[in-house]
């Protein structure tokens, strides 16, 4: 019975794997404008109003708090065995529901015998399920009542001072309530036009923050956060585009999370916000997307998209669906969207890439070109895929398109790597999207961390083999 109870869940891992969970993560891009000199100078202010999330709406449940602050949730699929035996006991008669659902008149002689047969064996696989050393509940008591929210502030801040750092350009935070000049359909505000002002607004704020995971003491709780940024035209009050982005940010046993007064929390909040602030700015105002020509004549197919950096070394992975990863063997975990990792010799690689603008970009009048790189480590999430972790090296203002690896990688390990270039155009400092495999095996996806460029390290010298 439990093995037949695992098939819906391998149909939506084979789902997910194919499509990568593209729907999660809203990145949809605005009409680039080759000179966007009209967006500064910029006035940032805190989101003051209760949007409709529409990130992954099934987990979220909650609400953004007016006081300016998100409380952190914590969801599980068992919390103590009392819940886990009803709940695996709900799950063997839904079974056993879709199981009778053919038999026609004959439904109930086949149903009620299955159910009664299949809850009491289902509550014990419940039960046995939910360990009795969960510390879910404790971790709940302090997320609720100890641990203070995120606040939309940190979040403005971050994103004004990184925007400022990059563009060097007028940036500000505004908290004077006068901007607003009013509240519009669903508590939105409207912005009246100012055609003696210049500029836009950036309204950006925090739409959930939550500990997700099983539940049992020795398995992760990852924490997750998404916000969302609106740009308004000063002049004309107009909105110019809206946007959103989830991620997950980190993962840890719950016993960890508890420890070092809750600092490890603190922590991974600061680096989420940080991480949602920088990805709203870069989408907002400083990605540009170079209107690509056709390649030259004779030139490889590329297996990345025209807009990002491509891969020299390692390689682009390949892109296809491995049904040995629902085994959970190490060699045969994929990334999402069936991203493969490209195995390596050296466990201090040099990365390589092409050089920006490439021949095909059709504008020549980019200057400043330098490169950012960053490379982090690989983790395995409990949907089964392997996405990036912890931030390991990053490196700012490369001059050329390379990048050595000092600090020796761990053997039979998992990492993923991104870059992108900068350069000025137009008189405006500008960037080009983070690059990753963003063509997978269920099409191509909007771009998103989860897609960086996989690859893994050798065993050690005369270590075991991975």
């Amino acid at each position: 019975m439990r093995g037949h109870l695992h098939k819906p869940v391998f149909w939506a891992f084979l789902l997910m794997c194919v499509s990568g969970c593209a729907t999660v993560v809203e990145n949809t891009h605005a009409p680039d404008l080759v000179g966007r000199i009209d967006d500064y100078p910029v006035q940032i202010v805190a989101l003051r109003f209760v949007p409709p999330s529409d990130i992954d709406p099934a987990v979220s449940q909650h609400k953004l708090a007016l006081e300016g602050y998100l409380p952190v949730a914590v969801e599980t699929r068992s919390t103590g065995k009392t819940d886990a035996a009803l709940k695996y006991a709900g799950m063997g008669a839904l079974e056993c529901g879709i199981r009778s659902l053919g038999a026609g008149v004959y439904f109930p002689f086949i149903f009620v015998p299955c159910a009664v047969l299949a809850m009491p064996v289902m509550a014990v696989v419940g039960a046995i399920e939910a360990a009795p050393e969960a510390t879910v509940d404790a971790v709940r008591a302090f997320a609720a009542d100890n641990l203070p929210g995120a606040a939309h502030a940190v979040l403005v801040e971050l994103a004004r001072a990184y925007l400022a750092g990059v563009s060097g350009r007028q940036v500000e935070v505004v908290e004077d309530p006068k901007v607003i000049a009013g509240k519009g359909t669903g508590d939105r505000p409207d912005y009246s036009p100012r055609p003696d002002a210049a500029g836009t607004i950036l309204e950006l704020g925090l739409l959930e923050i939550r500990l997700a995971g099983s539940g049992k003491g020795d398995e992760p709780l990852c924490l997750h956060m998404a916000a969302r940024g609106r740009k308004f035209d000063i002049a004309t009050g107009k909105l110019m585009h809206e946007l959103g982005h989830a991620r997950m940010i980190e993962c840890h046993p719950s016993s960890e999370w508890l420890t070092e007064e809750h600092l490890l929390l603190a922590t991974a909040l600061e680096r989420g916000q940080r991480i949602l602030a920088e990805q709203l700015v870069d989408e907002l105002y400083l990605v540009y997307r170079p209107v690509a020509q056709q390649q030259e004549s004779g030139s490889k197919h590329r297996v990345v998209p025209l807009y990002v950096l491509a891969p020299h070394e390692p390689p682009a992975p390949e892109v296809y669906l491995d049904l040995r990863s629902i085994t959970g063997k190490p060699r045969h975990v994929q990334g999402w969207g069936g991203l493969h990792f490209v195995d390596i010799d050296s466990l201090v690689p040099t990365l390589r890439w092409e050089g920006f603008p490439r021949a095909f970009d059709g504008v020549t009048d980019f200057s400043d070109i330098t490169y950012d790189l960053r490379l982090y480590s690989g983790e395995v999430v409990p949907a089964g895929v392997a996405e990036p972790a912890v931030l390991l090296h990053e490196a700012r203002g490369l001059v050329e398109p390379t990048y050595a690896v000092a600090t020796p990688l761990k053997p039979c390990s998992r990492y993923f790597w991104t870059v992108r270039a900068g350069f000025t155009l137009n008189g405006l400092r500008r960037v080009t999207e983070w690059a990753g495999a963003y063509d997978t095996a269920g099409g191509e996806v909007s771009p998103s961390y989860r897609y960086f460029y996989p690859f893994r390290t050798a065993a050690a010298h005369n270590g075991p083999d991975c």
